[in-house]
């Protein structure tokens, strides 16, 4: 009995040190989606109102290149707990030529931190930022 207890206990303590564990510093980095934009995202941890994700590359999303490093596709970033965050989700229109609030969106990140998914599309992480 006793080494029945023993080794639940081993098993018990191997799924705890193996649970993943998520800080809001966690979504700072570069990531990209399949298009190729490109996002840079810091200082999740450190603001208070948010974190932005500025746009570093639009790919072939049709996107114009004039957005580079000037408009952000997430704003007010705020870690929510666990694996998830919301943010101020901003889209490109084409017909008026700007950024336009696109509603609260969130993100997921996978349990290994390589890659988040918002609203159907997949940003793989390219860089840590510290």
């Amino acid at each position: 009995m006793k080494k029945l207890l023993a080794i639940c206990f081993l098993i018990a303590i191997t799924f705890t040190a193996n649970a993943q564990t998520f800080d809001a510093k966690d979504l700072d980095g570069t990531w990209e989606r399949n298009d190729g934009v490109r996002l840079s995202i810091d200082g999740t941890a450190a603001f208070t109102e948010g974190s932005i994700a500025l746009i570093f590359a639009v790919g072939n999303s049709g996107w114009p290149e004039s957005v580079i490093k000037y408009y952000s596709k997430f704003k007010n970033i705020k870690h929510k707990g666990n694996n998830t965050w919301t943010a101020n989700n901003f889209a490109y229109s084409r017909s008026q030529k700007s950024f336009i609030a696109d509603g609260v969106a969130t993100l997921i990140m996978s349990d290994d931190k390589s890659y988040f998914k918002c609203g159907g599309l997949v940003y793989t992480r390219k860089s840590l930022i510290h």
